[in-house]
């Protein structure tokens, strides 16, 4: 059967794929030529706990009392914020938020948006739910009373370690 294979490739002028490897390399044909410049040598310290990247807004050790979080978190001129937890936040008041742990039941959100919480926390990054789970909940419950957010477990930036669909104006 597998000289059949064969001989099918051969005979539409194909290969055959590559046999399988756990080689992360194998289908690369320029391994070990990519630059990182942000990275320090191998073995060598980068020193980034006490020198930041050049241009970089913040400089030195990290201060939280200093911070500044630069143009990019800067809201458009005169834009007005629609959100009424970030509002409230930025009068000193408190918030209070509830988390949808461990059901996908769009009853029990709805019922804990609706039950005085200014916030829901949709919980992915301790669950196995998925986005289509989420968005059926929220999408049943479209007027709900808190603003609804959710915590996934990725780090990259399609999946944010943390991503509240608050927004910020």
């Amino acid at each position: 059967m597998a000289a059949l294979g064969l001989v099918m490739f051969q005979a539409q002028g194909q290969t055959p794929p590559p046999a399988a490897t756990a080689d992360p390399y194998a289908n690369n044909a320029d391994a070990g030529k990519m630059q990182f410049p942000l990275a320090a040598p191998a073995g060598k310290d980068s020193g980034a706990i006490t020198k930041a990247s050049p241009g970089a807004v913040n400089q030195g050790m990290l201060d939280p009392a200093k911070w500044k979080y630069g143009p990019a978190f800067d809201a458009p001129p005169d834009s007005k914020i629609w959100n009424p937890v970030m509002l409230k936040m930025m009068k000193g008041e408190k918030v209070t938020g509830g988390t949808v742990f461990s059901t996908d039941s769009p009853e029990t959100y709805c019922a804990m948006a609706n039950a005085g919480y200014d916030f829901i926390w949709t919980e992915m990054q301790h669950d196995s739910r998925d986005w289509g789970a989420v968005g059926r909940v929220w999408k049943a419950c479209p007027h709900a009373k808190a603003v609804p957010g959710v915590r996934v477990a990725y780090t990259d930036d399609e999946k944010s370690s943390t991503r509240w669909i608050w927004g910020r104006w």
